[in-house]
């Protein structure tokens, strides 16, 4: 396997450990208002990510990296959404 399809493996199972656990994230209580979704909107922003790089590990791991987190700060949901996000982006940018 080779480094790209790790990324895209660990990537995948990082979503899928979300998801795992999204309802438990959704009854966190987030200022300034408890609307309990704050999970949901993480899944719903890493899946952006792992849509854009799924079926393409030819790119290098920063490459792969970047596109994630690109499409997460387009389609992020929610305010922790958008901070997970950017987040995600800038430890992105620190490895490229």
């Amino acid at each position: 396997m080779t480094d790209s399809e790790r990324t895209v493996h660990a990537l995948f199972c990082a979503f899928n450990k979300l998801t795992a656990s999204r309802g438990t994230v959704d009854a966190w209580n987030f200022f300034p208002e408890a609307d309990f979704d704050a999970g949901s909107n993480l899944c719903r922003t890493l899946r952006a990510g792992v849509e854009a790089v799924k079926r393409d590990e030819s790119l290098s791991v920063c490459e792969l990296l970047l596109r994630a987190a690109k499409s997460m700060l387009r389609f992020s949901r929610g305010q922790s959404g958008a901070i997970f996000a950017a987040a995600f982006k800038g430890f992105c940018d620190t490895l490229s």
